[in-house]
């Protein structure tokens, strides 16, 4: 049990838990949002919630950077785990929730 805990504070000490939290809250919140306004400017329907997540995340990233002054590789990792974790589990969570 010992070992468990030791790999998870050493993956935790390259993660920001709350920038991960907000960008998977928001993510989820205001996806169609800006999927919507990307196929006003004719960006591809297929791609276009995918890409409004990594734009979303990016711009948080932005902001958490400036303002909260997080650790660039910290929030680095943050985001590719985030966006991978959203794109790879969420997603498709949603879905089945949905679509039953």
């Amino acid at each position: 049990m010992d070992s468990i805990e030791t790999i998870f504070n050493q993956v935790l000490m390259y993660l920001d838990v709350p920038y991960c939290l907000v960008v998977v809250l928001l993510s989820y919140a205001l996806r169609n949002v800006l999927a919507s306004m990307l196929e006003y400017f004719r960006f591809p329907e297929k791609h276009s919630r995918t890409f409004a997540v990594l734009i979303l995340a990016t711009v948080i990233a932005l902001i958490w950077h400036f303002f909260i002054g997080s650790d660039l590789v910290k929030l680095f990792v943050s985001y590719s785990a985030t966006t991978t974790l959203y794109e790879l589990f969420l997603k498709h969570i949603s879905k089945d929730l949905i679509y039953g």
